[in-house]
């Protein structure tokens, strides 16, 4: 604040001109005042001396005593007395009576007494003395009245005398002296002024300038201090007590402002210093002012960010219909709160609480907005944190309470909620004696929490009936709450069902139960070892007896003092096994008695606590090692034997073969022969066809040597299709028609585009043909039927499936003996009445499907 100097010369006329007016007017009140207190002094003084006066007259005229019935004597009232009493007193008395002279027809009164001071005798006829009171010996006390007199103070009253009517009795003061005094003052006053007058200019002028201009001065040079927040202290005894009581007034107003200065540093310091963030703006949204603590979360300078709008903040991830709630709500004069997800300078975001409020001016218009920001950030990150743990809390399975102090539920999962059947209502805000019942938490949980409550974790399993028909085991352990205080104020109670987990171990304890007892009396030799050092670590009562040691020796023993293999060929058989995926090894243990046994060893992990052992079941293998030696060499010597069969074969074959070539061409010429007769012709083709059977014969015994011996080959060449199978046909027509049997062939078409050529082993597929056609004509009596039905399918661009069905209605096959027809030389029994055999054409059929990979199937009914 700056006040501007006004010029001394002015600020001087002025004030001299003010105090001259001041001092006039005082001194003419002085002088009214001065006048009337003595006029008022001298009236009352006179007042009280003619009081007294007639007081003492009073008292003076009943002392002489008589009769005064009839009024006070007239010589009884003497000149000397009334002089005497006037001189006393200080005042003037009179007294006039009616005159004794009967010639005075006016009826003048008499002076009996003169001024006692030689004063000027006072004419009664000047005063009105009708109305004075009257002064007699019936009266108890003597008043007088006051007479209007300009010069003198008059007091006046009747006296009662003896034969007369009355006198008039006056007091008189007089107010010469009176006027002499206001004179002199009057004269003493126009003289002090005539002084004063003379002495004002420079008495005013010093005045003015040590008790007026320096005062003012220092108030300038001190109000212009202001300036540079300097607050002077002015001395309040220096000047007029005016300028004392405004330097009085001016340290107050400094000792406010600077209070004022303090409490805006303060509040300076506070927002400066703020655990929160500030932001004022205009009301356009500029930035006008920010903390340091805006400057740390946002990473932005004061400078940075001064004139900028606050859009800057803007994340991009909040909605623009938020930012419109929010100018709404302020330009309306009302606060608004929110969480915003806003971004730093480098790019970061960041979830901060805001509040936003407006700042209005004296007409309530508001003028700028202030706006406090806290990151929240780790408190959101805390919250989501918080709200997956309720939701963990409230999903788990276990029971989770919250108890306090007084054993009242506060908090509980819905697992809780659950297993009581009660409501959230239901269940917080009561105690746990009155939700478990209060024997079953007097007995089982009252002394847990109290110890819980002391600061101990507290772990007890229990049963509990949460209904009739629902009896469940829990696991409880019941954790302190503690405060920030480091005080326990409650219990966290976690309780988790345990009822299938005690049914489970006490089945395991049965279970283990009983494997002892199996593991013990079983008659299979057990050993369990610890693969870390090969020591056994127990042993049955089979093992035992195998090995030829106690239990207790066993138990003593290592598995290595039994093994006989080394480390090397160990390591050597387990891979082998591995690679074999084998489950079993082979070793040699060594007895008691010295003998070394060869055994199958079956090993599994075995968990017990923190270690994995071996379970190893020992089979004593020695017996069947031999005969695996003998079966070696007994199948050696049969490969040998089967060797020496095929080639026997091979000779025997090619030995018949040559004469029975001979036999069929010679018949074959017979058969061109016209001389034979009929009969002749048909024994020749009985003799034909009975050799070519037989040729059959052979060659099927070739092949199974062959196939046996997984030397024959497949030959696949391309032939005609359509009449491969009629021609087959024809071979046996006439071995039907002579036994009366009706030989059909069939061919399906499926498909317009059925392949005419194929490529396969015509050879082989025929002798498959004529050994089942064989097979059904042989086999099937007088007036029966032999169909051989084909059917060939596309399976691909050139690939076919052919289908081959050869059916007859013979006299069948016994189930039971439908396995033996696959069987080399497989009789059926008496089956047929001619006890013909099958031969080896069903076997080769078999073996031929089976060397192709196709299917081969019979269906005998």
């Amino acid at each position: 604040m700056i006040i501007h100097r006004c010029g001394k010369v002015k600020l001087r006329s002025h004030v001299m001109l003010l105090w001259a007016c001041l001092i006039c007017i005082l001194l003419m009140t002085i002088y009214f005042v001065f006048t009337l207190l003595i006029y008022r002094h001298y009236q009352g003084q006179a007042q009280e001396r003619i009081e007294q006066g007639v007081m003492a007259l009073e008292q003076k005229l009943k002392q002489r005593g008589g009769d005064l019935s009839q009024g006070f004597p007239i010589e009884g009232i003497t000149s000397e007395l009334l002089e005497h009493i006037a001189y006393e007193n200080g005042c003037d008395i009179y007294l006039y009576a009616a005159s004794a002279d009967p010639a005075d027809s006016a009826g003048s009164q008499m002076l009996v007494s003169s001024l006692a001071a030689g004063g000027v005798p006072l004419p009664v006829r000047d005063y009105s003395v009708e109305n004075l009171p009257v002064l007699g010996t019936g009266v108890e006390q003597w008043q007088a009245r006051q007479i209007s007199d300009e010069n003198n103070i008059i007091y006046g009253a009747r006296l009662s005398l003896e034969g007369k009517e009355h006198a008039v009795l006056l007091f008189a003061q007089s107010l010469d002296f009176v006027r002499q005094g206001v004179t002199v003052l009057g004269e003493t006053l126009i003289l002090v002024f005539i002084i004063v007058f003379l002495l004002f200019f420079p008495v005013a002028a010093f005045f003015i300038r040590y008790s007026v201009t320096r005062p003012v001065e220092r108030l300038i040079a001190a109000m212009n201090s202001f300036d540079t927040k300097q607050y002077p202290h002015l001395e309040e005894d220096v000047g007029t007590v005016e300028f004392s009581s405004l330097a009085s007034a001016f340290n107050r107003m400094v000792k406010v402002l600077r209070h004022h200065d303090q409490q805006v540093n303060i509040l300076s310091t506070a927002v400066e210093q703020s655990p929160s963030a500030v932001v004022i703006t205009d009301i356009e949204g500029r930035i006008e002012y920010v903390n340091s603590r805006m400057e740390r979360l946002t990473g932005y300078t004061a400078e940075d960010l001064k004139g900028r709008s606050t859009s800057i903040f803007q994340s991009g991830y909040t909605l623009e219909e938020k930012y419109g709630e929010l100018w709404q709500t302020i330009t309306n004069g009302k606060v608004w709160k929110e969480e915003l997800l806003n971004k730093r300078k480098d790019g970061t975001l960041s979830w901060e609480s805001v509040v936003v409020a407006p700042i209005f001016a004296k007409d309530a218009t508001v003028i700028k907005f202030v706006a406090t920001k806290e990151d929240i950030t780790e408190r959101k990150q805390t919250r989501e944190l918080l709200r997956r743990y309720e939701q963990i809390i409230s999903a788990t399975v276990d029971l989770m309470a919250f108890i306090d102090e007084k054993f009242v539920f506060r908090a509980v999962n819905k697992a809780y909620l659950s297993a009581f059947q009660k409501t959230q209502e239901g269940m917080t805000g009561h105690t746990a004696a009155k939700i478990y019942g209060i024997d079953f938490f007097n007995q089982v949980m009252k002394e847990k929490l109290d110890r819980c409550l002391a600061g101990e974790t507290v772990h007890y399993q229990t049963w509990y009936n949460f209904s009739p028909t629902r009896r469940c085991c829990l696991h409880v352990s019941c954790y302190p709450f503690y405060t920030v205080e480091n005080e326990v104020a409650g219990i966290v109670m976690s309780s988790h069902d345990i009822t299938g987990l005690k049914v489970n171990q006490d089945l395991l304890r049965e279970s283990e139960r009983r494997y002892r007892q199996t593991f013990e009396t079983n008659m299979a030799v057990k050993l369990i070892i610890d693969p870390a050092d090969g020591t056994i670590v127990e042993a049955n009562q089979a093992a035992a007896f195998y090995y030829g040691y106690s239990v207790e020796q066993l138990v003593a023993m290592r598995i290595t003092d039994i093994n006989q293999l080394s480390p090397e060929e160990i390591q050597r058989e387990m891979a082998k096994a591995e690679q074999e995926e084998r489950l079993y090894f082979n070793f040699r243990h060594k007895l008691a008695s010295g003998k070394v046994r060869d055994v199958e060893v079956y090993s599994g992990p075995l968990q017990s606590g923190e270690r994995t052992l071996l379970y190893s079941i020992i089979h004593d293998i020695t017996d069947r090692k031999q005969a695996e030696k003998q079966l070696v060499a007994a199948k050696e010597q049969a490969e040998s034997a089967n060797r020496a069969k095929s080639i026997f074969l091979a000779n025997i074959t090619h030995e018949l073969r040559t004469p029975l070539n001979a036999v069929l061409g010679y018949t074959q010429l017979l058969g061109t022969d016209n001389t034979l007769t009929s009969k002749q012709l048909n024994n020749v083709q009985i003799i034909r066809n009975s050799g070519e059977y037989l040729l059959m014969l052979i060659n099927d015994i070739l092949d199974l040597s062959k196939i046996e011996a997984e030397k024959i080959e497949l030959v696949p060449r391309v032939f005609r299709l359509p009449d491969f199978f009629s021609e087959i046909v024809d071979v046996f027509r006439a071995e039907a028609e002579f036994k009366g049997v009706r030989l059909q062939c069939r061919e399906d078409q499926q498909q317009p585009t059925q392949p005419t050529f194929v490529r396969a082993d015509e050879l082989r597929i025929r002798q498959v043909a004529f050994n089942l056609l064989s097979n059904a004509v042989k086999f099937t009596p007088k007036g029966g039927n032999c169909l051989l039905h084909s059917e060939i399918k596309r399976i691909g661009e050139k690939k076919a499936l052919l289908t081959v069905r050869v059916e007859d209605n013979g006299p069948g096959i016994p189930r039971i003996m439908q396995e033996e027809i696959f069987e080399p030389s497989g009789r059926v029994g008496n089956v047929c009445s001619t006890q013909k055999e099958l031969g080896l054409a069903l076997r080769s059929v078999a073996n031929w499907f089976a060397l192709w990979g196709e299917n081969f199937r019979s269906r005998i009914r």
